[in-house]
């Protein structure tokens, strides 16, 4: 189950004042919650929320994003699990050039669907957060100069200590695969 949160602002122009604040994921088995996600914006109505503490500089969308994962919650980007370790959370700040183009997608015949499912297996040789975003590099708006920045955080290792406005969520079970960007404006 999955729903989205919607905010709208009067003080935006009209048709363009209707945003997602928020997604949430429950995942079912025999009626039970057996995993809970959320991805949040902390304030709808106040980007300008800040890291909360002067040490932290490395919060996710410069302090205007959080992650509930099972009741626990995160504000800073990391490689997460879920309790029962059936769901992986990895979360990090980004910058532009390293953002999802919109419109990246191919549209699949509805025959081609039924087999999707076969391809999504999480299992113990998952892929290191290298190769993850090594895997998003051909949705990315500016491939050559995200390399670069993706080379030096693997060189530094210090991918989920970056600040910015710029977040990516990327949410996998073994049934979907979700891909989120946010931009704090």
């Amino acid at each position: 189950q999955w729903n989205m949160k919607i905010n709208s602002y009067e003080t935006c122009p009209a048709h363009s004042d209707t945003f997602v604040s928020g997604a949430g994921f429950r995942f079912l088995k025999n009626g039970k919650t057996t995993k809970s996600i959320e991805v949040n914006v902390v304030n709808p109505y106040d980007v300008n929320v800040g890291c909360g503490s002067d040490d932290i500089k490395n919060c996710l969308g410069a302090g205007s994003l959080e992650l509930i994962i099972d009741g626990e919650k995160h504000v800073v980007g990391g490689d997460y699990k879920t309790k029962d370790g059936l769901a992986r959370i990895t979360a990090f700040n980004t910058y532009y050039p390293c953002s999802r183009k919109w419109y990246d997608f191919n549209v699949q015949a509805t025959k081609d669907l039924a087999n999707l499912r076969s391809g999504r297996q999480l299992n113990a040789d998952e892929p290191d957060v290298f190769e993850v975003i090594k895997d998003l590099k051909k949705t990315m708006i500016n491939q050559d100069e995200c390399q670069k920045w993706i080379n030096d955080r693997q060189e530094y290792r210090d991918l989920f200590l970056q600040p910015g406005h710029y977040s990516t969520v990327i949410i996998k079970t073994n049934d979907i695969a979700l891909h989120l960007e946010y931009k704090q404006e």
